[in-house]
């Protein structure tokens, strides 16, 4: 979403397949660990339910930790009979999700070498064109009448957001008054990739809505992306509006990214779940639709009654508000996150209690 750029219009509505589902669905925006990069943790933390606020700073978690018979969530599914499947239309060794993910129990990989012959707009695979590929190894994996939990990772909005990234007849046109040209065509650059998600969930939401199998599907975006890089200042560096916000304000504000947990069994009436760490997204999904799930995510979803994480260096309170930093949350809290930090490094470092009791 575009919430920080203020008074920008748009000649095409951005997220129209996004609202039409939200409506049925549950959605917000959560707290994305970084701001306009960093993927592996947000991607790291949703999967595996664990905080990368308790890792040593600037930790990489997929280059430094994920090795052997790594405890998550795909683990859990495939160690319960399902197929496991990870897609990324781009380069696989980025992140080392190649050695990653087959770590975490994913039984299959598709990287951007299986692709044959993919549309691309911009400089890499179109959303749709992920959707479609998508949707195709789905029809695979379930022809046998299995279940199967698919991962994927789109790539068509990553930067560099280049002004003159898509064609004129293609992109979206946007009005930013008082602003230059250049970061107006970099916003629509950012604005047609936006458009592209969109058009790619209501592929998806549109295929499942119509499947005679039980399907839930979470969204989230997995960080915003800076827009435009003229001389070192981006677009929000020149927008009065957003400049006029505290420090504090726009940290919190640059880290705010959006969810959409849906189902095709279920309906909703436009529920949020607030916001959250990234950790607890597919907890959170897992337990609003009571599907299959391991012990560890149910003690997430549980734990929301007290708080719902930790991120940015500060407490998340039960509602979603920043609660102040650790040193000033209550001693449920602090007890919670002594909790949670010691079964997080059991799990990933420890001698198997964790793996066995909690995805077990």
């Amino acid at each position: 979403r575009l919430d920080n750029v203020q008074g920008a219009a748009y000649d095409t509505d951005l997220t129209e397949n996004y609202d039409r589902y939200a409506a049925e669905g549950i959605s917000g925006s959560y707290i994305s660990d970084k701001y306009s990069g960093g993927t592996e943790e947000m991607e790291f933390g949703a999967l595996t339910g664990f905080s990368t606020s308790l890792l040593p700073t600037g930790s990489i978690p997929y280059v430094e930790y994920v090795d052997g018979e790594f405890p998550c969530y795909p683990r859990f599914l495939k160690e319960q009979g399902y197929k496991t499947i990870a897609l990324h239309p781009y380069d696989p060794t980025i992140y080392s999700r190649n050695r990653a993910y087959p770590a975490m129990g994913f039984d299959e990989f598709y990287s951007q070498d299986d692709f044959d012959d993919p549309e691309k707009h911009g400089a890499y695979i179109d959303d749709v064109e992920t959707a479609k590929k998508l949707i195709e190894l789905y029809e695979q994996a379930t022809a046998d009448g299995g279940n199967v939990f698919l991962h994927t990772v789109t790539m068509q909005n990553h930067i560099p957001n280049d002004p003159q990234e898509y064609a004129e007849e293609y992109k979206v046109n946007a009005e930013l008054p008082g602003m230059p040209q250049y970061y107006v065509n970099s916003l629509e650059s950012v604005a047609t990739g936006l458009r592209d998600a969109d058009r790619a969930i209501g592929l998806l939401c549109d295929y499942f809505a119509g499947c005679d199998r039980d399907v839930v599907i979470l969204f989230f975006g997995d960080h915003q992306t800076a827009i435009g890089d003229q001389n070192g200042r981006e677009l929000l560096d020149e927008l009065e509006s957003f400049q006029a916000l505290s420090e504090e304000e726009q940290l919190k504000a640059k880290h705010n990214a959006p969810y959409l947990m849906w189902a095709n069994f279920e309906a909703k009436e436009a529920e949020s779940a607030g916001a959250m760490p990234p950790y607890q997204l597919l907890a959170t999904m897992l337990s609003r639709y009571d599907v299959l799930r391991p012990a560890w995510f149910d003690f997430l979803a549980q734990s929301q009654t007290v708080m719902k994480g930790l991120n940015l260096g500060e407490v998340i309170g039960p509602d979603g508000s920043f609660a102040g930093p650790v040193g000033e949350a209550s001693q449920e809290q602090k007890d919670l996150l002594e909790k949670q930090k010691l079964l997080q490094y059991d799990a990933m470092f420890g001698q198997g209690f964790a793996h066995e009791e909690m995805y077990g």
